[in-house]
């Protein structure tokens, strides 16, 4: 029988565990001399030679010096599989590990390498609650290698995030980090060339940048499918709002009104996975007839269509509780991809507006674009890329593509035990619900816990109501309640725990069963539907079955789910086909949806090099 061959990257985890072995008698001050040792090293090899011998050599030691700071501060030695994921990340990958492998403790070595030369890394988490535990918690252990540690979070001011971006690792998310480099674009002003020429020209007068002094060194993305892939769709954007004047007001409200009486098929047609409506012939000549009142004379006839247009995309397409939610009386998105409150996001054109007019709430002025990046743009920014996440292996073409990064799959420190229960399709939605139910009472009367997936707010709070009315106790997680995920999801895991949560409510914060739900089965996973992803139905289904325990994973789903209301299509005649075709479909939006991103990023690129071409900065002449 021939032996398995040994690469190059067997070598290098067996000898961070035999280095490991010999510094657990070295006392604090000689670990930390030797890592300032390692630091002169990295400092003193050219660039060109960062990939040879000398400078892996010195990794792995640095590696193991890592390693032992985390043993001494949390008694915890990192495994085999979590050092060749930290080897990983030391070059442009996206290490895809299972649920509760471990993926925090075993990035630090591999930010700490980042961070050794003083040039920074950043890490960036998937909300700004992770960014402040981890930042928090894994302090003491980048202090023992003789690093710092920042974090940058909504609320801080100018001053705090400069400091923060100063430190050796900076905590942070894509969002906040992109708004910081935005608005550094705003002060540094449109002259792409003249900054190039003189990037440290400053005089007393111009604010001193809070991000850009210091350049773009590293990044690790934790929940990187998430972060580079879903959240790259929408861009980030700085925008100026404009005061509403009282005649634009007025026709906010006329073409709302006008919305609420025109009829699907027959005024207007609608293309849900675009968020468009288009009025019809009939449509527009009803519009173009009735009597517009006197002070929206002035308005032209195509800008009153296009506004009636939006009123009814805000009333047949944008729903309360799975889109956005109103809070203090204003509207506040909620990502589709995760289920979170996308704070600061706006519908442009009109459209928030016509949503805030549906929901009686005064209209906020329209916005002007004065910055704005794409996410592939941002990244680019940053001289080396990796990234963590249980869902890298379906988005592998695309991080490719987009960011040059490979994916490197590990496999888990113990076999998974998931058992998967056959998938169940209903024909109405309250079926669907029944048929949770009574699954969940099953698993709480058998001594397990239960975790109920679903799409959206709305659906949580949908199958929550139903779950009342059964008298069935459950926690609900949601973007309403998202500062209680931390909280919620360690209590998951409790003897008759029941938690009904958004897809990615409490993602990055392990389900810990108790020692009664282990032994009973433990946990159950139900998806309520197929998501437009499959990377999400993979995702909740990790949630289960951790490091070796016992869990299953249920599909329960009906003809009436959100993915058949959107894509338009009529599922009943194929009822046969059970879930097969919920998977069919699923691929098909996928492909639509990969299709969309790839000419978001050669937009983006054309978009870039037409301004670099003239000088300009692409950040702030958007649409120029």
């Amino acid at each position: 029988m021939k032996s398995r061959k040994r690469t190059p990257w067997m070598f290098s985890v067996e000898f961070i565990e035999r280095e490991v072995r010999k510094l657990r008698s070295i006392s604090d001050s000689e670990l930390h001399s030797q890592t300032q040792e390692l630091r002169r090293l990295k400092l003193s090899i050219p660039r060109k030679f960062l990939g040879g011998p000398a400078m892996r050599f010195g990794r792995n030691r640095f590696y193991a010096l890592s390693v032992e700071a985390l043993r001494r501060e949390f008694g915890v030695t990192l495994r085999r599989v979590q050092i060749s994921g930290a080897i990983g990340l030391s070059k442009r990958n996206v290490i895809e590990m299972n649920t509760g492998e471990g993926k925090t403790y075993t990035g630090v070595p591999a930010i700490a390498w980042h961070a050794l030369t003083g040039d920074g890394c950043h890490v960036l988490t998937s909300n700004p609650y992770l960014a402040e535990r981890d930042a928090d918690s894994l302090r003491p252990v980048f202090e023992r290698l003789g690093l710092s540690v920042g974090c940058v979070l909504p609320g801080k001011d100018a001053s705090e995030r400069r400091t923060a971006y100063q430190k050796d690792v900076c905590y942070g998310t894509a969002s906040e980090l992109g708004f910081d480099y935005l608005r550094d674009c705003l002060e540094r002003g449109p002259r792409w060339d003249q900054y190039q020429a003189e990037p440290a020209a400053t005089t007393a007068i111009e604010p001193e940048p809070v991000q850009l002094h210091r350049g773009f060194n590293a990044v690790v993305v934790d929940e990187a499918d998430s972060v580079l892939i879903d959240e790259a769709s929408t861009p980030l954007i700085i925008a100026a709002e404009t005061q509403v004047l009282p005649e634009t007001e007025r026709l906010y409200r006329w073409c709302d009104q006008v919305a609420s009486e025109l009829e699907l098929g027959r005024d207007f047609l609608l293309e849900p996975r675009k968020l468009q409506a288009h009025l019809t012939d009939v449509g527009a000549s009803k519009v173009i007839l009735r009597r517009v009142p006197s002070e929206l004379i002035s308005q032209g006839s195509e800008e009153v269509l296009e506004q009636v247009e939006r009123s009814v995309v805000a009333r047949h397409l944008l729903k309360l509780a799975r889109d956005y939610i109103v809070s203090d009386d204003e509207i506040t998105l909620v990502s589709a991809a995760t289920g979170r409150r996308l704070k600061g996001r706006k519908w442009q054109q009109g459209l928030h507006q016509a949503v805030e007019i549906k929901e009686g709430l005064t209209p906020s002025g329209d916005t002007k674009t004065t910055a704005a990046i794409t996410i592939q743009e941002y990244f680019k920014l940053y001289k080396h890329i990796s990234g963590m996440t249980g869902t890298a292996s379906a988005a592998k073409r695309e991080l490719s593509k987009f960011y040059r990064l490979g994916v490197r799959k590990i496999p888990p420190n113990v076999p998974c035990a998931r058992r998967s229960i056959r998938p169940k399709v209903f024909r109405r939605w309250d079926e669907k619900v029944e048929a949770i139910i009574c699954s969940t009472k099953k698993a709480v009367e058998e001594g397990r816990a239960v975790l109920i997936g679903t799409p959206s707010v709305e659906t949580s709070e949908s199958i929550a109501n139903a779950f009342h009315s059964a008298q069935v106790s459950f926690q609900l997680l949601n973007a309403k309640q998202d500062a209680e995920e931390a909280r919620v999801v360690a209590e998951a895991g409790q003897v008759g725990a029941v938690t009904i949560a958004t897809n990615m409510a409490g993602r990055g914060t392990d389900i810990v069963l108790s020692d009664a739900v282990r032994e009973a089965g433990g946990l159950l996973v139900i998806a309520t539907e197929v998501h437009a992803s499959k990377r999400i139905d993979q995702q909740l289904a990790g949630r289960s079955a951790r490091q070796g325990d016992p869990g299953e994973f249920e599909l329960i789903v009906s003809l009436e789910d959100e993915i058949w209301r959107t894509s338009g299509r009529n599922p009943q005649p194929l009822m046969r086909t059970g879930v097969r075709q919920f998977y069919r479909l699923q691929r098909s939006i996928e492909v639509q949806q990969r299709r969309e991103r790839a000419r978001a990023f050669k937009a983006g690129k054309r978009h870039r090099s037409r301004f670099l071409d003239a000088g300009f900065d692409p950040q702030l002449e958007v649409g120029g």
